[in-house]
């Protein structure tokens, strides 16, 4: 058994800035039993041309979290066209010198000190036909270039501050996945190791989501051995689940969505992990594809069966002070103790006369 830290803890990962309605979305995701918010500043809402500031809306948005009592986890990112030599529109291109973002980094740092006490840098470098648009791969090199540069600016404005490498899409799936991208990130920058606070991690399976987080079938990897290969890179760097999820669109349902968050959840924190950012809060009104179904709640913000999950699972992990894998279970189930707060099982066989299933059983001492 390990320590249960829930300093941060139970987490949602959704975009503030671009919201109108913040408070309300806060508090939302505190009555869900949520310790913080994985959210943006942006660079392009901050500096849109060299000479020009505005932090309004992060301002705004970072004061709702706190009224709400949740931590903000900021994401910092992404470029800014003024920055760059290769658009004249896009945002997803980095800067063509890391100095430029870093600037931007120690200022976020600087005016948020005490406030925001973690900075994640960017959003799946590894992405480049989405985030990172130098290429369809991103850059690993120029992305620890501008980490570096970023992460001694914002310690420079705040020592106290600790700054995550941006969390990584895991597999291998069209783009470099996690390993191979922070594999090359680290034999350009191998300091990076000793100077990072952290390291983000997006433990989704094979894109679009659809298997359960113990899935080890075909090209599918069980979430143990995905923390197992991302420690083989960065050792003993705290993990934090900056993103997380699966959409309930065909095939999965409400209820798978709820059965593999639980049990995705419990299998981190037996890791190890207490940040678990769950993508996202809300379903689109009418989703158009999976990307609009991740959510905790529907678009009228009724509660799904993830919703009530990840409160129930909150509120228990609130009154347990530690957590493990139950050792020596048969093939085809697992277990997941808090302790005195009880122990969760789930997949094949019975445990104390009951029959387990996809659903988490608990078991009170």
């Amino acid at each position: 058994m390990i320590p249960l830290d829930l300093a941060g803890g139970f987490c949602v990962a959704k975009d503030l800035t671009w919201l109108e309605d913040r408070q309300a979305v806060t508090d939302r995701m505190a009555a869900l039993g949520a310790k913080s918010v994985r959210s943006d500043i942006r660079w392009l809402k901050v500096q849109p041309s060299e000479d020009v500031w505005d932090w309004s809306v992060p301002d705004d948005a970072i004061d709702a979290a706190t009224a709400s009592g949740l931590e903000y986890i900021a994401m910092l990112g992404y470029g800014v066209p003024w920055a760059s030599s290769e658009t004249d529109d896009d945002s997803y291109y980095p800067p063509d010198d890391p100095a430029d973002f870093a600037a931007f980094a120690g200022a976020a740092a600087e005016r948020y000190k005490g406030v925001v006490g973690r900075y994640e840098i960017w959003n799946e470098p590894n992405a480049g036909y989405r985030f990172w648009k130098t290429n369809f791969d991103g850059d690993a090199e120029a992305y620890g270039a501008l980490f570096l540069a970023a992460e001694e600016a914002i310690h420079a404005a705040d020592p106290d501050a600790k700054v995550l490498i941006g969390g990584t899409f895991f597999h291998e799936q069209v783009i470099p996945g996690t390993v191979t991208f922070l594999s090359d990130m680290l034999a350009a920058h191998p300091e990076i190791l000793e100077r990072a606070d952290g390291v983000g991690m997006h433990p989704y399976t094979l894109y679009p989501p659809h298997t359960s987080p113990e899935d080890d079938s075909d090209e599918e990897i069980p979430f143990w051995e995905m923390v197992e290969q991302l420690r083989e890179l960065t050792g003993d760097l705290p993990i934090v689940i900056t993103e997380m999820g699966w959409p309930s669109w065909d095939p999965v349902d409400e209820d798978d969505q709820a059965h593999w968050l639980a049990r995705e959840m419990l299998l981190a924190q037996a890791e190890g992990i207490s940040d678990l950012c769950w993508y996202t809060l809300y379903d689109d009104e009418e989703p158009s594809n999976q990307e609009g179904a991740f959510g905790l709640t529907r678009s009228d913000e009724s509660w799904k069966p993830s919703g009530e999950a990840f409160a129930a699972l909150a509120e228990r992990a609130a009154s347990a002070s530690e957590v493990g894998a139950v050792a020596d279970m048969p093939d085809g189930a697992w277990g997941v103790s808090y302790g005195e707060a009880g122990t969760a099982f789930w997949g094949e066989g019975e445990v104390c006369g009951e029959t387990l299933g996809p659903e988490v059983l608990w078991v009170d001492p």
